[in-house]
């Protein structure tokens, strides 16, 4: 059971420990989504970046260009596999989502702002969620 990611405490006491850890056998198999609210005794409140934590799973899709511009290709080495693909914003809350076959092995995000997103790739065919985080420019 080893760590499997750190965030920095924004808010912390002298003595206390300046990061929060992550164990590895908290989250499911595959790539979790999380983020960490902060709240400080004075009511400050600080959220952190949303991060993926991967636990294990073999990668069998590849994204890119990443920063892209205006379109994200996926390469799946499952053919005949049907993906929705759902984009979120660094405030977690997603802007695109659409369904992804092998006939068609991108998105196009050119309509999306410029900044951080993650594509969320998910499959009721064989019960695979991944997350790609990627830049748009």
């Amino acid at each position: 059971m080893g760590v499997a990611g750190s965030v920095t405490k924004k808010y912390s006491n002298p003595g206390t420990p300046v990061v929060y850890t992550h164990v590895q056998s908290q989250y499911s198999k595959g790539n979790n989504f999380y983020r960490i609210v902060q709240k400080s005794l004075a009511g400050k409140e600080n959220i952190s970046a949303i991060k993926i934590i991967n636990t294990g799973t073999n990668a069998v899709i590849a994204i890119g260009p990443n920063p892209t511009k205006n379109i994200i290709y996926m390469y799946n080495s499952n053919d005949g596999v049907k993906y929705l693909a759902q984009v979120f914003d660094k405030s977690g809350r997603m802007v695109y989502a659409a369904a992804v076959d092998q006939t068609q092995q991108y998105i196009n995000v050119s309509h999306l702002q410029k900044g951080s997103y993650i594509l969320k790739l998910s499959s009721p065919a064989n019960n695979r969620i991944a997350g790609y985080p990627f830049i748009k420019w």
